[in-house]
């Protein structure tokens, strides 16, 4: 039969997708392919035993996915997919294509993957004592010649373990949020999803809480003489379950995905299970269709997205009032609101940060780097004050942006993480004129003044030069060159255009890539008193722009 003829079973205890504005929204992870995916390959997370060839520590590997850019678009943490391979405990790898496939699917979408390979049975794994009991349960009822099998469904249990604790230890460098890992297998690597989740904190050992487990055409094998017993470590208040399983499974029975599927329904645990009717052992999750588009890849992204935005919901979580607010330049200040959401328990805190946008720190506002924290139980919103710094100078509307950033005591970000203040000029328009000198440029007959200004190591700010070819400016009447700590060294050049006649705007260029220090270029319409300031932040390569409505003043 087709992996397309599927019957879903959908019971009460599944999550529904979060929806509309009872809930604050992460922006981690996105509903859809949304960042380039960085891969790194064969990362040592532990070391571990095996005795193949006498007793010897084996190196432990996996490959890291991760979105580029999505924590400082976002300014949130990303949550953790950890990927197990199947190979019946003496195969497979980390490269298994479905896993491959699926991890760049996730990290695409805001998730850092980790694919892991893990101690198989044919290196003969020596478990650490930790899993001493785990281990004893796995003997059970297990005859002579089986014993190494046992031990690498432990090991392989271990090792996930591990991998958890190595991204824990690395979650500020990662950009993680090491409290939401989920953990998805395949076959003998699903078995092991199930084992981690569910069994090994009632056999003494202490592990990580996942937020959900994938299992696809694995179950519960310990102890391996009583399946039902095996399904009964699966309890109340434990990670939301997402099975598939083929019903006619000839290596995994398919009971054992019922027997895991009754039990979470006993025990009120949230899951979905997807019983592919006449389907063997495995299925191409990206091939199946649910119908309406909606494939079962896609489905299981939305689960788990659904799955990590809840938890983020109702744990403690700190979040801006609104996304964006407009004030006066004479308001003299923006306030910005701060809410805590979720969970009231524990001590969290936050930093807020204000970032330049076309405005600027110190001429437009006064910038902030403020720690908020909230003590146990306490509620109340706070409100954070940027002062405005009014120039008196007539401006076009001008922005800036403030984030939340350093999230402490467990508490997550969650959207609106970001805010924009617009700042609305009302100052009125005074004709100047234009003097050339050293630091200014008057282009376009004088019409134009052009200043830029850039900082310093220690953070003071200076006037750029404008350059100085054989004694004379680097200038004509619509380009000027822009110097600043190297005589003849490039780090702006400026065109102005007059446009009028063809769309009744000046137009204006500015090349970028010369300079990666924190500048601003002004740019000063003499006849109106309008101004346009480009800014650019230290660290980061200034950009180019091409405007050809930076100033609608031809008739004024």
């Amino acid at each position: 039969m087709s992996t397309r003829t599927l019957i879903a079973l959908f019971v009460s205890a599944a999550p529904a997708l979060l929806t509309g504005p009872l809930h604050a929204q992460s922006l981690l992870p996105a509903e859809i392919p949304t960042y380039e995916v960085s891969v790194t390959d064969g990362v040592v997370y532990g070391t571990a035993d095996v005795n193949s060839q006498g007793l010897r520590s084996k190196e432990l590997l996996l490959d890291l996915y991760q979105p580029l850019g999505a924590q400082e678009a976002t300014s949130e943490l990303s949550p953790v997919l950890v990927l197990v391979h199947g190979g019946g405990f003496v195969g497979g790898s980390r490269k298994e294509g479905l896993l491959v496939n699926t991890a760049q699917q996730m990290a695409a979408r805001g998730w850092v993957v980790a694919s892991i390979d893990y101690r198989l049975g044919t290196e003969v794994p020596v478990p650490s004592p930790r899993m001493q009991a785990l281990l004893d349960a796995a003997l059970a009822g297990v005859s002579a010649e089986m014993p190494v099998l046992a031990a690498a469904q432990v090991a392989a249990v271990e090792d996930t373990l591990t991998a958890v604790e190595w991204l824990a230890a690395q979650a500020e460098s990662l950009g993680i949020e090491p409290t939401q890992v989920g953990v998805l297998g395949t076959s003998a690597g699903a078995i092991t999803a199930v084992h981690a989740a569910y069994l090994v904190d009632d056999h003494g050992v202490a592990a990580p809480r996942f937020s959900f487990v994938v299992d696809l055409w694995g179950g519960s094998l310990i102890p391996a003489d009583n399946r039902v017993a095996a399904a009964r470590f699966l309890e109340s208040g434990e990670p939301p379950l997402f099975v598939v399983h083929g019903t006619e499974d000839p290596q995994v029975d398919f009971e054992l995905a019922e027997l895991l599927v009754g039990r979470a329904d006993n025990q009120g645990v949230p899951y979905e299970f997807y019983p592919l009717q006449g389907v063997g052992h495995g299925v191409n999750l990206f091939q199946v269709d649910l119908g309406d588009g909606l494939t079962l890849f896609e489905r299981m992204t939305q689960w788990a997205r659904s799955n990590v935005q809840q938890q983020r919901a109702d744990a403690r979580s700190l979040a801006f009032e609104v996304s964006e607010i407009t004030v006066s330049e004479s308001s003299g200040s923006a306030e910005l609101t701060v809410r805590r959401l979720g969970s009231l328990s524990g001590i969290v805190g936050a930093t807020v940060v204000t970032k330049d946008g076309s405005a600027r720190a110190d001429a437009d506002y006064v910038p902030v780097d403020i720690e908020l924290v909230w003590q146990d139980a306490d509620g109340q919103a706070k409100t954070v004050q940027v002062d405005l710094l009014d120039d008196g100078l007539a401006e076009s509307v001008e922005t800036f942006g403030v984030q939340l950033t350093s999230p402490s005591g467990g508490a997550a970000l969650v959207s609106p993480s970001a805010l924009t203040v617009t700042i609305e000029d009302d100052d009125q328009v005074v004709p100047t004129s234009c003097v050339t000198d050293e630091t200014t440029s008057c282009l376009l007959g004088g019409r134009f003044r052009i200043t830029g200004f850039m900082n310093d190591s220690d953070g003071r700010e200076f006037a750029l030069r404008v350059m100085s070819v054989g004694g004379q400016p680097a200038e004509t009447d619509t380009t000027v060159f822009f110097e600043s700590f190297i005589p003849g060294a490039v780090e702006y050049v400026f065109k102005m255009v007059d446009g009028c006649e063809l769309t009744g705007t000046f137009w204006g260029f500015l090349s970028g890539t010369l300079t990666d220090q924190q500048t601003a270029l002004r740019v000063e319409d003499t006849a109106t008193g309008l101004v346009r300031t480009y800014a650019n932040a230290s660290g980061q390569v200034a950009a180019g722009f091409q405007d050809t409505s930076l100033f609608a003043t031809c008739y004024s």
